[in-house]
């Protein structure tokens, strides 16, 4: 995280990739609890399902993390 002093005071400054980062992280993990919530309340399979499209945001990131 990149600091930008403005009038007396520091506010952060996240980059454009680091955004993008914490974006697919965020819809990662909530991908992930719900479908870890969905496998054991209702249907295994559909959780399954949901867990394993989450994880297709994971590795996107993992690329983009990759690609410097």
């Amino acid at each position: 995280v990149c600091y930008l002093k403005i009038n007396d005071s520091i506010m952060p400054y996240l980059s454009q990739k680091m955004v993008k980062t914490l974006i697919l992280n965020l819809i990662f993990m909530l991908g992930a609890l719900i479908g870890v919530l969905v496998y054991f309340q209702w249907d295994k399979q559909t959780g399954t399902i949901i867990i394993l499209v989450s994880m297709v945001f994971k590795i996107v990131e993992c690329v983009f993390r990759f690609m410097k």
